[in-house]
């Protein structure tokens, strides 16, 4: 019986762990960086984002549909695929084609120091340890909504690594199946005012 932790002995026990990981600083720093900076957010433009899902419709499309209001005054948008493009409009997503250079899209939203990023995309980026770098520099929370197969484990993985560095949270929402307005939602929730 000895061998057996109490549930509250395991949290002090895990709070322990993160207080000597450096997480609660890197936490705070995260959280209290720039609190009146813009909020970004970076869309997946990339050519799986051409598919056409089972109601007949691309997958852009029905992200267009979820982000179908104006851009903030102090939001600014960026959609990657090869390149990225920083967008005047939510509906500006442009037509899907290329890689996930998801990096590159990182590395523009750094230079604007935000408050808060929300990653969106259904697939793996061109390079996971670039991608993985580079979100170190970017300063403030970083969400992740993750659209793609729900059975895609490697991206879901991939995704959680990204909102663990950036201190955020990672949801899963695929596209294919879910209704617009529970993207809606979940974008809504890991961006908020």
């Amino acid at each position: 019986m000895s061998d057996l932790i109490s549930p509250l002995q395991l949290l002090i026990n895990q709070a322990g762990a993160a207080k000597d990981s450096g997480m609660i600083e890197l936490y705070s720093q995260r959280v209290n960086f720039n609190p009146t900076g813009v909020s970004a957010i970076a869309l997946d433009a990339s050519g799986s984002m051409n598919e056409v899902v089972e109601s007949g419709i691309r997958k852009i499309d029905i992200l267009r549909q979820a982000l179908d209001r104006p851009l903030a005054k102090d939001e600014v948008a960026i959609a990657f695929s090869s390149i990225c493009t920083q967008l005047s409009s939510l509906q500006d997503i442009p037509e899907p084609g290329g890689g996930t250079a998801l990096h590159l899209a990182l590395a523009e939203i750094a230079k604007l120091y935000p408050r808060q990023t929300l990653v969106v995309s259904d697939g793996r980026p061109n390079s996971k340890t670039e991608a993985l770098t580079v979100a170190q520099s970017v300063s403030g929370i970083i969400n992740v909504l993750y659209i793609g197969p729900d059975n895609d484990v490697e991206a879901i993985e991939f995704m959680r690594q990204l909102a663990r560095i950036g201190c955020g949270v990672s949801q899963s929402c695929d596209i294919r199946t879910a209704p617009v307005q529970q993207l809606r939602s979940a974008i809504a929730l890991l961006l908020p005012d």
